[in-house]
């Protein structure tokens, strides 16, 4: 399955990133573009594989699974707080992606991963009007 999904992602991130270098706007200064031991097409797979290997927390799956049973399917992997900051780059990418494929008919069952966010503390709860009268949509 990881290889299905670097496959894809990696189809991607070639026309991507041949985009985005033919159209980005620039201010005139030449910049470096530093080279990453992770390609966009692997971060992207990293972070897609999360969702389905069962780990609760991503720290975890990187840790073990990526770091240790994964090791050989990516070159050059980096620490997990590298890991994190690479992964702030992939951000649009992935979204655009994500997208992509949502543009085809749904066949199956989607979900969304997420963790609350608490809004006030519990005692000021009741007072809380921020969503009040929006009624939950399920489609």
């Amino acid at each position: 399955m990881i290889t299905e999904i670097f496959y894809h992602t990696d189809n991607f991130c070639k026309v991507f990133e041949s985009k985005i270098e033919t159209n980005i706007l620039t201010d005139g200064k030449n910049k470096r573009k530093r080279s990453h031991k992770l390609s966009l097409s692997e971060i992207m797979t990293i972070s897609i594989y999360y969702h389905y290997s069962g780990f609760n927390t991503f720290k975890d799956y990187y840790l073990k699974c990526i770091q240790k049973e994964l090791k050989q399917c990516f070159g050059d992997l980096v620490s997990y707080n590298r890991f994190l900051e690479l992964k702030k780059k992939a951000s649009l990418p992935l979204a655009l992606f994500a997208k992509m494929l949502n543009s085809v008919k749904c066949t199956g069952v989607s979900f969304i991963d997420s963790f609350p966010l608490s809004v006030c503390h519990k005692k000021r709860s009741s007072s809380n009007d921020f969503l009040h009268g929006l009624k939950a949509v399920v489609s």
